[in-house]
């Protein structure tokens, strides 16, 4: 198998390379976001994930950022072109089970171009959602959507994507427009926190950690 960072390089998709993680996020919102995010200026308490602005060719993903509360996935879709949000346009591949050697490792639905090096057990096409290993699309969709200008506020149900501790994911515009991150490397997003956070919060909640200054001890 080459390796994924080859395509970096190359210019063209590897359509079985594994990617490279590059960033990972996660952004709690509390148990029920569901009357904020739809408003973009909620974002602001948001860690997004890196900008990569300028490197599309026509469809152009400048960032995404990814939040959740106890139900649902939020996802900040944030073009540099301003395309409809569509089917055919904007496109997010869910790793859900963290292994780039399974699920679709190929768009199946988009002639088997690349996934840009995530193996999908879900994918966002616009407002439908594919689930690995369909063979036609079987009437899934996002909960809801916002757009304006070419950016899209998207609302997924967890369980819709299996309720997945963490994902990888990669994003594309069209079929080869723009990857996000670009070819040969994934972001992840982590919906339970890491097990060293949360013991932290676990002795934080029973007054086992106090903070001195910057520094975190246990008493």
């Amino acid at each position: 198998m080459l390796i994924a960072t080859l395509a970096a390089f190359c210019g063209g998709p590897l359509a079985a390379s594994a990617g490279v993680l590059l960033e990972t996020r996660r952004n709690y919102m509390g148990a029920d976001w569901s009357a904020s995010w739809s408003n973009e200026a909620s974002w602001a308490a948001v860690t997004p994930y890196s900008a990569e602005p300028g490197d599309g060719l026509g469809g152009e993903i400048d960032q995404i950022s990814m939040a959740h509360d106890d139900t649902n996935l939020y996802i900040f879709f944030d073009e540099g072109s301003a395309f409809n949000y569509d089917a055919g346009n904007q496109f997010i591949f869910f790793d859900t089970d963290l292994n780039p050697l399974t699920g679709n490792t190929a768009d199946f639905w988009w002639w088997n171009s690349s996934t840009g090096g995530v193996g999908a057990e879900h994918t966002m096409y616009g407002w439908a959602l594919w689930h690995y290993p369909d063979t036609s699309w079987g009437g899934d969709s996002v909960n809801d959507s916002v757009s304006n200008a070419g950016n899209h506020l998207i609302q997924i149900a967890l369980s819709k994507l299996g309720n997945p501790s963490s994902f990888d994911f990669t994003g594309r515009m069209f079929g080869t427009d723009d990857y996000y991150p670009n070819v040969g490397f994934n972001h992840r997003y982590n919906v339970v926190p890491e097990p060293a956070t949360i013991v932290l919060l676990a002795m934080s909640a029973i007054g086992g950690l106090t903070v001195v200054g910057r520094r975190r001890r246990i008493v």
